[in-house]
């Protein structure tokens, strides 16, 4: 007798659900296993009806099959995507990033072959349902089976619902009511209701355009705004008052008493003098030799020296690596953040506060110009000139290679600002980007035979050679601001905007045997703040990653600003610090805190109000409110 095509639809979705989530969280806890069955049911239903309308059993065998895609597509593609960026990708940056993804093909495949042992089992229950097809029912079904199908969604639904509003009056910001109401946070989502109901969350919310609600228990300490703080006077009570919007008034009430950082003792150090900023495509300090790229060894051994800083990937890669080291703000989950910001005003970011103080202010990028929105986003952001491949750079250096150099980048394009009273030149440098084999990579083409004598795999060798390039763009920097008598008066800054994810576990692993891939040690990483009239190198033990760097050089600059605005915090102020990671866990001198395991912290609530009021400032364009 032939069983019905329902069971064989619920088997699979329930069974693919229960596969990812211990391949992904190594659990599946009694909460998830209901949720899971009731999403199993509701999704099977849906497809046993629809597939099931006609008498042409072949036509309804192919609609079943149709329809049972989707869900084996979200789940092995999310799969793929966590693997390669630790964290799920949502309905709008599927819609919106298919362009920058295509860019990472050969990568992304490659990743899918390291997994495929992962796929398999979660394809599995779908393969068989292609063997055993013939001993399935797809005939047409009845009115009455319909309405039971329809019963039993309902059912369901209501069900899942029940379980939901059962604690609505939990205290914990991140409860199953709260999650599925108020919170977008699809980690923990996933992990709690299963990636099917995750999924189909999202879907619904990008079509009501959902925001986070802001959960707050209305207590506030006032703030001593003294001259020892970094705070500007700004009249938050005038600012509540003559508002009506309920969010923007809870902002206002939220910056205005929250905790501003102290001036310090580096307070206005580096005042007027110029700044060069490097965002390093995927640099790493595990890969700086002090005999094979010795400009980047005494960078990372001079100046300031950050022992605890690290740079967590966030959801939308280098794009968001970039917006946290801009911007001083958490990017936002299940948006491109830089791109969104693209007609905000962002009054606060790098570029913007430097030409405030009247700098100069030139962004770089030795790639195609218009990657990631970056000819529309950059001039929002407040550079004056942007220059890349496609936009004028090509004239400069070669640009028909991959990746291209950062050493040609940083050489030729020096003389644009180095007559300038006050400059800001901003580079984006992608010499260091994956993948890291000799057939398809110029850069480690060129360099590989400096580093063959190491005892590593090819692809680390590979890897540690593309460092060579960006180090003697470096070197070169560094003597061309010597010879024009500049060096003592510019500042040098960089920092990645992510680990190197384009290495694999096993590989990470052999470049730093200290850590293990599903650590956060394999974030931590440098900082490089330098600047040589410093005498002898200053140690900084606080905790810190790129969002604390704005407000840190705001206040190394002298400028004018209220650190209360950012939600990232001065390295050299107030406290020891804290890292916070896209799934929010965080690290602190005291705690190590793993969001999806741990139960409770005194400091959870600060990190959830952390990536609140910075989707809220993203979404809200908050900025354009404060005068």
């Amino acid at each position: 007798m032939k069983k019905d095509s329902f069971i064989y639809n619920f088997l699979i979705i329930l069974l693919m659900q229960i596969f990812f989530n211990i391949f992904i969280f190594h659990e599946c806890s009694l909460i998830f296993i209901l949720f899971c069955l009731t999403s199993s049911i509701i999704s099977s239903c849906i497809i046993t009806i629809l597939s099931r309308l006609t008498n042409n059993i072949t036509i309804n065998k192919i609609l079943n099959i149709i329809l049972l895609l989707p869900f084996i597509i979200i789940i092995i593609g999310q799969e793929v995507h966590y693997e390669f960026y630790n964290s799920f990708f949502s309905f709008l940056s599927m819609l919106s990033g298919a362009k920058q993804v295509m860019g990472f093909f050969n990568t992304i495949f490659a990743c899918i072959i390291n997994n495929a042992f992962y796929i398999i089992v979660l394809l599995l229950p779908f393969i068989l349902f292609i063997i055993f097809n013939k001993k399935i029912n797809f005939e047409k079904l009845k009115l009455k089976t319909i309405l039971y199908y329809i019963c039993s969604i309902i059912i369901s639904f209501t069900f899942a619902l029940f379980i939901i509003n059962s604690d609505k009056n939990s205290k914990d910001i991140y409860s199953k009511y709260n999650l599925y109401n108020n919170v977008y946070y699809p980690t923990y989502s996933a992990k709690t209701f299963g990636i099917i109901k995750t999924f189909s969350l999202d879907i619904y919310r990008y079509f009501i355009n959902f925001e986070d609600k802001i959960i707050t228990n209305d207590v506030f300490n006032e703030i001593n705004n003294d001259n020892n703080y970094n705070v500007t006077n700004i009249n938050f009570d005038d600012l509540i008052n003559n508002e009506k919007d309920y969010d923007i008034i809870k902002m206002h009430e939220y910056f205005k008493n929250k905790e501003p950082s102290l001036k310090n003792k580096y307070t206005g150090i580096f005042k007027d003098k110029n700044l060069i900023f490097i965002t390093g495509e995927s640099v790493n300090i595990n890969a700086i030799k002090k005999d094979i790229t010795p400009t980047l060894y005494m960078l990372t051994h001079n100046g300031f020296v950050f022992n605890n800083f690290y740079t967590p990937i966030y959801y939308a890669s280098t794009s968001d690596g970039e917006y946290t080291n801009l911007t001083g703000l958490l990017p936002t989950e299940g948006t491109w953040s830089m791109i969104k910001s693209s007609n905000n005003n962002m009054k606060y970011s790098l570029p913007a506060m430097f030409k405030t103080n009247d700098y100069k202010t030139y962004a770089y990028h030795n790639n195609t110009y218009n990657f990631y929105n970056r000819d529309i986003t950059y001039p929002n952001l407040g550079f004056e000139k942007y220059t890349a491949c496609g936009n004028g750079l090509e004239k400069k250096i070669n640009c028909n290679i991959w990746p291209e150099s950062d050493l040609e980048m940083l050489n030729e394009t020096y003389n644009d600002y180095k007559n300038d009273d006050k400059f800001l030149a901003y580079y984006m440098t992608v010499s260091t980007h994956l993948n890291y084999k000799t057939t398809n990579n110029d850069i480690v083409k060129k360099n590989i035979n400096l580093v063959k004598d190491l005892n590593y795999s090819s692809n680390v060798l590979g890897f540690i050679s593309t460092h060579i390039e960006l180090d003697k763009a470096l070197e070169n920097l560094i003597n061309n601001l010597k010879k024009d008598n500049l060096l003592d008066d510019t500042v040098i800054v960089l920092l990645a905007d992510h680990f190197p994810y384009g290495l694999s576990k096993n590989e990470l692993e052999e470049l730093n045997k200290d850590i293990k891939y599903d650590d956060s040690l394999i974030h931590k990483n440098f900082l490089v703040i330098y600047n040589s009239t410093l005498e002898k190198p200053i140690i900084v033990d606080n905790y810190s990653s790129n969002i604390d760097v704005l407000p840190t050089l705001y206040n190394l600059f002298g400028f004018d600003y209220d650190s209360r605005l950012l939600i990232g915090n001065d390295i050299l102020s107030n406290d020891d610090g804290m890292v916070i990671f896209n799934d929010r866990s965080f690290i602190t001198k005291d705690t190590k805190y793993n969001a999806l395991n741990d139960k409770t912290n005194d400091k959870k609530n600060l990190v959830y109000e952390k990536y609140l009021y910075s989707r809220l400032i993203l979404e809200k364009d908050y900025y354009k409110y404060i005068k």
